[in-house]
């Protein structure tokens, strides 16, 4: 066991905040989201060691310190509000539990062939530490999807909420660009602050594109993909707050966090960064337009931009090099043959077992469905589509009651789900679940605008200060 630098600030900060600071525990365990690479301590585990996730280690205290407050979940307004949301997540983690009986009745029998084609492993299906860890992974973040939807049922606390991961989306961006300078500079690149996790996934900050001979930027992620997907979320929550003239931090403060946001996402050098961005931006002027926000102006201006953009790369070699190699030559290459062999066997081991699935990502299929299928059969998907097209039901409401919140949540939830079904699920990360906990939310803002306003003023009172750039006003309408 060790404790990297930034994991003891980190252990000494949340003691703080335990006993003196509730509040800050679970706004620094939405900041600290996007840092994947970053682990509190690192422990011996099966197989070498593995980092305990800084924002889950934040999570976890904020969680019990909440449950042994004066004023815990149940009896807040969002605990009654979400409750329709809260019973089809809560039966969504029973199906992750029953599906780990599969292995636990199989116990070795089958074997799970591994998702690579370059590998011909084979992993006996039995209960496991590592079937175990997985499910963990998958009812944690059912747990944090739920109370992150009962605690942002308030527009104070929703914005704070967004405006913490806005904050940590800037200082990402910006280690982004500090990384990248001590590539060009040759100095040695911080690791120990923020990639300190030991797992062997968490350490791809060092990658290369060695047919370019041009390193990777993953800033404070696991990889570069995982950069992408974080900062994507960051992205199209601002380029909503620009569209509709609702800023976040301020006007300008939204503008220079878009601008280092996309420097971020353009020097990754990840595929997700790059379709993300087209994927994002198209979806933000069917969302706006949906909501009659659509800025004409700033779309012909992003086209313009996106037009000056693919000039470049046709004319500059290394751009028009890099391009074809993180994009066409992967859609053509191993890298698309290999997803497409880890959804053919989720595929197969649905087909073989489709009632309960195999257990949570036992199969590793490279999207969203066949991986619900495959690991929880028909039962645990039928509750998560239950689940996703009742809250995007409701967030496709949004335009009719006029709430800001649910125009901005629609278009990052669905931005969520297809980069989900495009690359895999990303189930161990928190923005994800982060997304689908503020979209489960959002509706009750101003669905029931008087009664919401009595409960929210008898639970929560008056708001001292809201944090991250201080107080919200109420959603008013978006047009």
């Amino acid at each position: 066991m060790n404790f990297p630098v930034t994991g003891i600030i980190l252990v000494v900060l949340s003691v703080y905040f335990f006993f003196f600071a509730p509040r800050m525990l679970y706004l620094s365990s939405i900041f600290l989201l996007p840092f994947t690479a970053m682990a509190v301590v690192n422990i011996g585990w099966v197989g070498g060691e593995k980092g305990i996730a800084a924002w889950i280690f934040m999570a976890v205290l904020w969680m019990v310190r909440t449950a042994i407050s004066p004023r815990p979940f149940r009896r807040q307004v969002g605990w009654r509000l979400t409750r329709k949301v809260r019973i089809e997540l809560l039966l969504l983690l029973a199906s992750g539990l029953i599906s780990l009986l599969v292995p636990l009745v199989l116990n070795g029998t089958v074997w799970v062939e591994y998702f690579q084609l370059t590998s011909s492993r084979k992993i006996p299906l039995q209960l496991d530490m590592q079937r175990i860890t997985a499910t963990g992974y998958f009812v944690f973040g059912i747990i944090f999807t739920i109370l992150v939807a009962v605690e942002n049922c308030n527009p104070q606390r929703f914005l704070q909420s967004v405006r913490a991961y806005i904050v940590s989306a800037i200082f990402v961006s910006i280690w982004a660009f500090v990384q990248l300078g001590c590539i060009l500079t040759g100095h040695e690149y911080p690791a120990s602050l923020f990639n300190n996790s030991k797992g062997t996934s968490a350490q791809f900050y060092i990658e290369k594109l060695s047919a370019l001979d041009l390193h990777r930027i993953s800033s404070v992620a696991t990889e570069p993909s995982k950069l992408a997907f974080s900062m994507l979320l960051a992205f199209i929550l601002l380029v909503m707050a620009i569209g509709l003239r609702r800023p976040i931090l301020s006007r300008r403060w939204d503008m220079a966090a878009l601008m280092l946001v996309l420097g971020a996402l353009m020097v990754s050098t990840s595929t997700t960064a790059y379709a993300g961005l087209v994927l994002a931006s198209c979806l933000a002027v069917l969302v706006l337009a949906r909501a009659g926000a659509v800025r004409w102006l700033y779309v012909f201006t992003a086209g313009g931009v996106a037009a000056a953009g693919v000039a470049i790369a046709l004319t500059v070699p290394l751009i028009h090099k890099l391009v074809e190699l993180v994009i066409l030559h992967k859609a053509q290459g191993g890298s698309a043959r290999e997803r497409a062999h880890a959804v053919a066997l989720g595929v197969h081991y649905f087909t073989q077992y489709p009632l309960f699935g195999i257990s949570w990502n036992a199969a590793n299929s490279s999207d969203l469905v066949f991986q619900m299928l495959s690991s929880l059969g028909i039962v645990g998907f039928a509750i998560f589509a239950a689940f996703v097209l009742g809250e995007l039901q409701m967030l496709w409401q949004a335009p009719k009651r006029g709430s800001r919140w649910s125009v901005s949540l629609l278009a990052a939830v669905c931005l969520m789900l297809v980069l989900s079904q495009a690359t895999g699920f990303p189930f161990a990360m928190g923005f994800v679940w982060f997304a689908l906990g503020l979209g489960a939310a959002a509706p009750f803002i101003v669905s029931r605008p008087r009664a919401a306003a009595a409960r929210v003023k008898g639970a929560y009172g008056a708001t001292r200060g809201a944090g991250f750039g201080g107080p919200a006003p109420a959603a008013p309408p978006v047009c």
